[in-house]
């Protein structure tokens, strides 16, 4: 079984600031986690996790989550199983700076 881990963390002049953590294992069973966060010089913060587990039973789980200087912030979830029994649940929520909240689900 291979076994990967990385973390690591930069912060770039222009004041970027990026967070990553990857894990992976495989053959058998490939198993990937990932987290991802970035915050711009503007205020824009980008908060990512990535995890997929195959191939015996297929599980995807996503979260983006974004949040723009003028105070948007849209929140993402999707998630997948297969293949026994498929289940796909996804959630979208924006709330714009006038705060209107958009949330449909399906």
């Amino acid at each position: 079984m291979q076994t990967h881990f990385l973390s690591g963390k930069t912060t770039l002049l222009e004041g970027l600031t990026h967070f990553q953590t990857l894990e992976m294992t495989s053959p058998e069973g490939l198993t990937h986690f990932q987290t991802l966060e970035m915050t711009s010089p503007e205020g824009l913060i980008h908060f990512q996790t990535l995890e997929t587990t195959l191939p015996e039973g297929l599980t995807h789980f996503q979260t983006l989550e974004m949040t723009s200087p003028e105070g948007l912030t849209h929140f993402q979830t999707l998630e997948t199983t297969s293949p026994e029994g498929l289940i796909h649940f996804q959630t979208l929520e924006t709330t714009s700076p006038a705060g209107w909240i958009h949330f449909p689900s399906g």
